[in-house]
């Protein structure tokens, strides 16, 4: 009989600094707020990657030095999976050392050398993963005004072409985050493509491309791209968030959009700067630049609750009756004013933001609702 003990850390990890000041204090519940357990396991790391990161903030370690040892721990483990032969696992590993570093760099509001830096490792991390799937995940670039936009091809195995949803997020939360989400339409035979539009993740940080209007006419070009490039035979969307918001905008310019999800966004989004008005530095980012009135000008330029009656495609709102973020009725103005003849609203008493509490009941419902309407 053999007894084998696990290694649990690769190196010694971060130790507490001997004292931490009011404003680091701050800041690390500012990031454990915004980041709370279920978001961080819901949306891609490792249960035991999550506790032990609130952990390290409980105890003053800063964010992004626990962050980054996580994911470091989490890159050797799947290199030696990979060496093993062990490839699943070392797939899971790369996918939790890609959260790790992208949990980390969310907590920078602007594009510095550090977010960048982390953004990259996230990244690279998250595509050595994409490469051991089966069917592989495909990064696919699509030049769309000018921009390239560029994203995730998760496809059912043994397809080739067929119903795929476009899923993105909104001001911090970007495409790789929502991997989860996406396989539970994956493994219901629907295609997804994790996007990031102008002013997010890879569009923005590597790209450049940033925000500087309602982002509307840059989705439904996705959505074409996908069709014209035979990559997809029909095209649904996910908003999540702040996201959408897009979503909702995108299906009222665009009627080849056959359904659309609003998961935990508002038909008026200016009402967050009410509950936070640090959020306008998120949408500054998006920007690329950091003054707050043409912020305060797009977000009251994203307010849709006329635009609404223009949505006539199949319509899911999904929201938290506890959201901080956006109040209920500002999510379900979207629902009430839709023309959509195929319309749901589902609201969870006890949801938080984007339902992350829920991860598992909200990802099935997205993929039971999106089968329905989009299956051949």
């Amino acid at each position: 009989m053999t007894i084998s003990y696990i290694q649990r850390e690769m190196a010694a990890p971060p130790l507490p600094p001997e004292a931490v000041g009011d404003e680091d204090r701050k800041a690390l519940a500012a990031a454990t707020r915004a980041l709370p357990l279920q978001r961080l396991v819901g949306n891609g790391m490792d249960y035991a990657d999550a506790v032990a990161l609130h952990r390290m903030a409980d105890a003053g370690i800063p964010w992004i030095t626990a962050t980054t040892f996580l994911g470091e721990a989490n890159l050797t483990r799947a290199r030696r999976a990979e060496s093993a032969g062990s490839g699943r696992s070392a797939r899971d590993h790369y996918r939790h050392a890609a959260a790790c570093f992208r949990f980390g760099q969310s907590t920078l509001y602007f594009d510095d050398a550090e977010k960048k830096a982390l953004y990259g490792r996230a990244l690279d991390a998250f595509a050595d993963g994409a490469k051991l799937d089966d069917p592989v995940t495909e990064k696919i670039g699509l030049q769309v005004g000018g921009a390239t936009i560029g994203g995730w091809l998760m496809r059912p195995a043994g397809t080739t072409a067929g119903p795929v949803v476009m899923i993105f997020g909104g001001a911090d939360g970007w495409r790789e985050e929502y991997h989860s989400g996406a396989r539970y339409l994956v493994e219901r035979g629907i295609g997804a493509f994790l996007v990031d539009g102008l002013g997010q993740g890879e569009t923005r940080i590597l790209g450049n491309h940033h925000l500087a209007a309602p982002p509307e006419e840059t989705f439904a070009g996705v959505a074409d791209a996908l069709v014209s490039r035979s990559l997809a035979t029909s095209v649904g969307i996910w908003g999540n968030s702040l996201g959408g918001n897009f979503a909702a905008r995108t299906a009222s310019i665009h009627a080849g959009i056959a359904a659309c999800c609003v998961n935990g966004g508002a038909a008026e989004p200016i009402e967050v700067l009410d509950r936070f008005p640090r959020f306008i530095d998120r949408i500054c980012a998006m920007m690329g630049q950091r003054d707050q009135e043409p912020a305060r000008a797009l977000m009251a330029a994203l307010a849709i609750d006329g635009g609404c009656r223009a949505i006539r495609c199949p319509l899911l709102v999904i929201h938290g009756g506890q959201d901080p973020i956006f109040g209920v009725p500002n999510a379900l103005s979207i629902y009430e004013k839709a023309s959509s003849p195929d319309k749901t609203a589902v609201v969870w008493d006890d949801g938080d933001h984007c339902i992350y509490n829920h991860s598992h009941e909200k990802h099935s419902l997205i993929a039971d609702w999106f089968v329905k309407r989009m299956s051949a």
